[in-house]
């Protein structure tokens, strides 16, 4: 009885103190899978090509599939869509092309010729369409030194595009003034 009884006290106590077998136990005995991770959150599968079977919050799910669906049905396969200000996983899940190098064009605010790339190539290429992320308050402990950067490219898209659409947290900016799109 006492080797039954240390046996049940450790396992009992490594459950409390380690999620993992709280995950382990969720997640094979009692077939929780992810909802041990977020318990109050409602998952729904994708069912968009490079995406097809992931499962994330609902929420998440209509604002990508949305995105991604708008980018597919009004651009071209080679045209370029500029992202911000990491949103360059939409170029990825509906093939297009990032502009420029930067698919996540906060990784050009570490220097500033980066930034004055990412900015030339908004002025000189002018793409049709930019997806922007609405809320990027996850950046304000960096604001002092990224704010200049934030700033243009902002004062850029607002001078340039008028918002098309909304899905939750994206916002779909297309250019006032269209050139050709071959």
């Amino acid at each position: 009885i006492v080797i039954v009884f240390s046996i049940g006290y450790s396992v009992q106590r490594y459950n409390h103190r380690f999620f993992i077998f709280r995950y382990k136990k969720g997640f094979f005995i009692e077939k929780k899978g992810i909802k041990i991770l977020f318990p109050d959150t409602n998952f729904a599968r994708l069912d968009i090509g490079r995406a097809k079977g992931i499962v994330v919050p609902d929420v998440q799910a209509a604002e990508i599939t949305n995105t991604v669906r708008f980018l597919q049905s009004n651009t071209k396969d080679n045209e370029e869509v500029f992202t911000f200000p990491d949103m360059g996983t939409y170029n990825f899940l509906a093939k297009r092309p990032c502009l420029g190098r930067f698919g996540t064009v906060e990784l050009s605010w570490i220097s500033e010729d980066w930034h004055r790339e990412v900015m030339n190539g908004l002025r000189t290429k002018r793409p049709r369409y930019a997806v922007v992320e609405r809320d990027i308050s996850r950046l304000d402990p960096y604001l002092k030194t990224v704010d200049r950067y934030i700033s243009d490219i902002t004062a850029f898209i607002n001078d340039n595009y008028k918002k098309e659409v909304s899905y939750g947290n994206i916002e779909i900016w297309k250019i006032k003034e269209e050139r050709i799109y071959d």
